[in-house]
């Protein structure tokens, strides 16, 4: 499913050198080329990201069409702050519930973005979502 994103161009071009050389390289490269939300330059994701965002303010959005909006903007903010502090997701399940830089990305998303405490555990493997919430209020 991923790999029909990058078919052509440069990535496509890494991908067969990376199958040239050694068949796992490549695996390793999709994996690189397909994280995240989008597949594209950070130019195209910003343009993306501020489409999104002109099209939340002047949409009437309801229901479960405003839920998906919101989780989306609640995915991209995630994803921005944990490149900020270098981390992935894989890193939020191996880590500690309660580790000071998922409590300080849970405190950001909580006041800029208003994400739900389950919604952040959940993402951030915090455990229950009133940890969120008591984490959170301990380091203001």
């Amino acid at each position: 499913m991923a790999t029909s994103f990058i078919e052509t161009g440069q990535d496509a071009e890494h991908l067969a050198w990376c199958e040239k050389i050694d068949s796992s390289l490549r695996d390793d490269a999709v994996g690189r080329y397909t994280r995240g939300w989008v597949v594209a330059s950070k130019e195209y994701r910003k343009e993306i990201k501020k489409m999104l965002e002109q099209m939340e303010k002047e949409a009437p959005w309801e229901g479960e069409d405003m839920a998906e909006l919101r989780e989306a903007k609640w995915e991209r903010a995630l994803e921005e702050k944990l490149e900020k502090e270098g981390k992935t997701l894989e890193d939020a399940k191996k880590s500690p519930k309660s580790a000071d830089w998922k409590v300080k990305i849970a405190g950001a998303l909580r006041a800029h973005i208003t994400a739900t405490n389950l919604w952040i555990a959940d993402r951030l493997a915090m455990g229950h979502p009133s940890r969120v919430r008591n984490l959170s209020k301990e380091k203001l």
